[in-house]
């Protein structure tokens, strides 16, 4: 028997699926800037795919010694390590 709301009203096919589910995804990605050779971790969350959002990936956590450059035109940033101000590497 499908779920009603307390109105009476069945929930949406889009809640149904989402009902369980975080609202953003989040994950880490491994830094390595070619400069200095420091290494670190950056974590980054988006919205899931199924909300509609205009947001972009965001970066939720740093290693110390990186940065994060954001660009005013556009969503996209660029993490950095500060001491050199050099784009870091995915490694």
């Amino acid at each position: 028997m499908p779920r009603r709301a307390p109105m009476g009203r069945k929930y949406s096919a889009t809640y149904a699926i989402l009902g369980g589910m975080a609202d953003r995804e989040r994950w880490e990605i491994d830094l390595r800037c070619p400069q200095c050779g420091l290494r670190g971790h950056a974590r980054i969350s988006q919205d899931h795919p199924l909300i509609e959002s205009d947001d972009g990936q965001t970066v939720d956590g740093l290693t110390v010694g990186f940065k994060v450059i954001a660009h005013k035109l556009s969503q996209n940033s660029e993490i950095h390590g500060s001491s050199c101000n050099v784009v870091a590497k995915r490694i």
